[in-house]
């Protein structure tokens, strides 16, 4: 297992465990019952994080890419996740790779701000754009995704379209079914077939993991989530100590998985040229985070230049570009629609 296998788990403890029947102090005890004594040391000399609100920026990138010369690589998912521990509340925002936003003066794909600068470029391109103050990171391998499902057995979804990769033996016809980690990760990465391209992939890797960590926080899979957060912790790459990570396992019953919702970017799809990007909606954008994260966006003030002001908010200005707007119909309507048809409850293996 490599490193999705980690983000996996941190996403199933902070969003699914209200749905876990043991006690804060059980689910304490299992956290720490299997780490050794220098790792419990680690948990209790962790130092303290606000446990009462938590902003995550998870980010992918595809391994199997080989980057440039130079480059850090391309970040191939990336989203915030914020926790309400006193609300139980959970919402997570996807941000499209493609799209179109200022990179250290140049208007450029999102997902280019990796590979230019790695994180730190990444998380100050974010907050020069979305206002928006992201204190951790959880940075892993997309592909590892495979190993994940097949660790837990599968992965029951509505697939939406046909999804065929003869050279890697995948041949998945639409409705639901039980995909194994190789299907699941063609899931995760295909494009092709959606008529709304990166956005239909979009909407497809939060169904996705919506009903992974549903799945993976049964009776027979949740019992080894704690003790699997050190085995895999050098296998990421974060701004979290173990030791944080450990102590957010009792507070997660707090959180509710019917108080989940899913947000992405407003925008719509376009060429500037022969290049595809996504272009944000921006007064829509700043509307939804002043909504959903409005405690994490920078407050306005004056003589400070490093606070973002309000009118990095506003759309950049482009020289003449020529739109071409593709026309596609919303693929989650497909999930809406078909994804409570059959319940995974019902195949008996949540047991």
């Amino acid at each position: 297992m490599k490193k999705r296998f980690l983000i996996s788990m941190l996403l199933a403890i902070l969003i699914f465990s209200g749905s876990f029947m043991f006690t804060r102090n059980q689910i304490q005890t299992a956290a720490m019952a299997n780490l050794s004594e220098e790792e419990k040391k680690l948990v209790r000399e962790a130092p303290p994080i606000d446990l009462d609100n938590i902003l995550i920026l998870m980010v992918g990138v595809d391994e199997d890419e080989k980057p440039e010369e130079g480059s850090k690589g391309r970040t191939d998912t990336m989203m915030l996740l914020k926790a309400n521990f006193k609300t139980g509340k959970i919402d997570i925002l996807s941000l499209p790779r493609d799209s179109r936003v200022d990179i250290e003066g140049n208007l450029d794909k999102l997902n280019h701000a990796h590979a230019y600068g790695g994180m730190p470029l990444l998380l100050s391109t974010l907050q020069r754009n979305f206002g928006l103050k992201i204190d951790y990171y959880i940075k892993v391998s997309f592909s590892a995704v495979k190993e994940l499902v097949d660790a837990i057995g599968g992965i029951y979804l509505n697939v939406p379209v046909p999804i065929s990769v003869p050279t890697l033996h995948v041949d998945l016809k639409p409705g639901y079914q039980k995909l194994d980690g190789n299907e699941a990760l063609m899931f995760v990465r295909y494009r092709e077939g959606y008529p709304d391209g990166d956005i239909g992939r979009v909407h497809a890797q939060q169904y996705f993991m919506k009903e992974f960590i549903k799945q993976m926080l049964s009776t027979k899979n949740i019992i080894n989530l704690p003790s699997l957060i050190s085995g895999y912790y050098s296998h990421i790459e974060t701004n979290l100590l173990m030791g944080q990570m450990i102590k957010m396992v009792p507070l997660a019953s707090k959180l509710s998985s019917d108080a989940m919702d899913m947000h992405t970017i407003p925008g719509k799809g376009a060429y500037i040229g022969d290049t595809s990007y996504y272009i944000i909606d921006w007064e829509d954008t700043s509307e939804m985070l002043n909504t959903y994260f409005k405690e994490y966006r920078f407050i306005q003030e004056d003589n400070s230049d490093q606070v973002v002001q309000e009118s990095q908010y506003t759309e950049p200005q482009y020289t003449e570009p020529q739109y071409t707007e593709p026309q596609y119909t919303d693929n989650t309507q497909y999930y809406e629609e078909n994804q409570n048809t059959q319940s995974w409850e019902d195949s008996g293996e949540n047991e």
